[in-house]
Formats: C-alpha cells, sequence, structure tokens
C-alpha cells in the first residue's frame, strides 16, 4: 500500500463532486450514453519549425536527439538526462525527475513540468498532485502498478515559471524516447500544452479535451491520445471535476 492510497470514503467523494450516480458493478453500464460511439476525427499535426531557436539551443537540441538514439532502455536514458548540462533550468532544480511506473503499461500519463512537490520528491506525480491521480485512476478501476507516469520536463523551471519553447524544443527529445522505450496501450495528456508540443498542434485545450488522436512513435506505429485537464487546474477549479471524470470513461471504455 502506497502513503497516497486513498480511503473508500475520499474516493466516494472524488465521485460525488464530479456528479457520478453510477458504481462500476458486476456487470457494465451504459457507457454508451456517457461517452460518444464515433470517434473524434484525426487531427493532422503540424509540424513546428524550431528554425528560428537560438544556435546555442540548436545544439542542445541535436546533443539531446544523440543520447537519445544511444539509449536502449529506460536506465540508460535515465542516466544520459541525468549527466546531460545543456538545459539551464537543470541548474536551479534540486532534482532530476525522470519518469517511473511499469514498462508497456496499460496508460502512460504525462504533464508538462514539475512543480516544487515533483521537484522535492524527485518524481512526477507526486504530493497533492499524486493523490488527485490516485483518486482518478481508482475511480475507473484502474491500478497505479498498471500505469506509468512522467513529464516532458525532467526540471523544474524557475519559480514554476511557464517553460519556455527552447527548454521545451530540448526536452521534448528524452519525453519522446520515453514514449518509445515505454511502450504504452494508451497516453493520457494532462493539460493541453503538453498535448500540443507532443501532438505538434497549437490549439485551446477546449478544442482538443475528450477528444482521441493518434501519437505518432515512428513512421508505422502510432498510439491513441487523450487531453484533459492537468491535476493543478483541477485542484484549482474542482468544478471541472464532472469534466474530468467523463474523460476518464473514455478511457476506461478503451481499455476494457
Amino acid at each position: 500500500m502506497t502513503e497516497n492510497r486513498m480511503t473508500l470514503e475520499q474516493t466516494i467523494e472524488w465521485l460525488s463532486d464530479a456528479g457520478v450516480d453510477e458504481t462500476l458493478g458486476d456487470e457494465a453500464f451504459a457507457w454508451e450514453e456517457i461517452i460518444t460511439t464515433t470517434p473524434a476525427p484525426r487531427m493532422e499535426a503540424s509540424r513546428v519549425s524550431t528554425s528560428y531557436l537560438p544556435q546555442a539551443t540548436m545544439e542542445a537540441c541535436q546533443k539531446a536527439r544523440l543520447l537519445c538514439q544511444e539509449a536502449t532502455n529506460l536506465a540508460e536514458l535515465k542516466e544520459k538526462i541525468m549527466n546531460f548540462e545543456g538545459c539551464s533550468i537543470k541548474q536551479t532544480a534540486s532534482t532530476t525527475v525522470f519518469g517511473e511506473g511499469k514498462q508497456n503499461p496499460k496508460i502512460m500519463l504525462i504533464t508538462e513540468a514539475p512543480a516544487s512537490d515533483e521537484d522535492r520528491y524527485g518524481k512526477p506525480f507526486a504530493g497533492k498532485n499524486a493523490l488527485l491521480i490516485d483518486k482518478m485512476l481508482q475511480a475507473i478501476e484502474i491500478e497505479r502498478d498498471d500505469c506509468y507516469f512522467a513529464t516532458i520536463l525532467p526540471w523544474r523551471p524557475p519559480g514554476n515559471r511557464t517553460p519556455t519553447e527552447s527548454e521545451i524544443s530540448i526536452c521534448l527529445h528524452f519525453i519522446k524516447k520515453q514514449i518509445e522505450l515505454v511502450s504504452p496501450q494508451i497516453i493520457f495528456f494532462l493539460g493541453g500544452s503538453t498535448a500540443n508540443h507532443l501532438l505538434e498542434m497549437s490549439e485551446p485545450i477546449s478544442k482538443i479535451r475528450g477528444k482521441w488522436f493518434d501519437y505518432k512513435v515512428s513512421k508505422n506505429q502510432t498510439i491513441e491520445a487523450l487531453t484533459s485537464f492537468n491535476p493543478e487546474y483541477i485542484l484549482k477549479n474542482p468544478e471541472q471535476k464532472a469534466k474530468i471524470w467523463h474523460d476518464l470513461l473514455r478511457i476506461r471504455k478503451k481499455i476494457l
């Protein structure tokens, strides 16, 4: 049992706040009444030009790309990222936050950058975020051990500021390699910026939340991905729990 394990009462409270009035019993209830059976249209990802980036950033991107090509497993990739010195935010961060969880999981959950709790504990989705994620997963009967958790950036930006395009451009190589090595069944992007950077789009969260897209791993491989709100947003805006509950149901239906 983990330190973030919820009690039954906490789970029921979270579900109630989300407007849930049905439970998962021995027989499935009418998912189709909650989730549209028509798949969302696939959107063609437009490539983001990096030609405007400073020369130093371009060189750091090249180094990041090369070290990712050399990594053959997650342990090697983690070591290479921890030794990487091409991103300035590493100097102000307390720890390197690398992904954790099961390889070949049902779900890979990804958010953008580590916050203070993640920086303190050195792992993604820590502190209050971890408690919320546990509630979300337990609500749809998904075990934490069946998931993999990661962030786009392995280092916390100073003061939790928004990451710069240069920082993201460098670190995208790291998270893309993690996705390749983890090889999840489904990707759950938590936050609009997370989805936009990895799907190479530029859309508001209102347009992409709750829709399925194909994340391109390679020329011949894609992984289905869904976007919803990030945990910090939900903690600050609990009235949005109902929307993320519907997104969780979409994931639940997909992996049944």
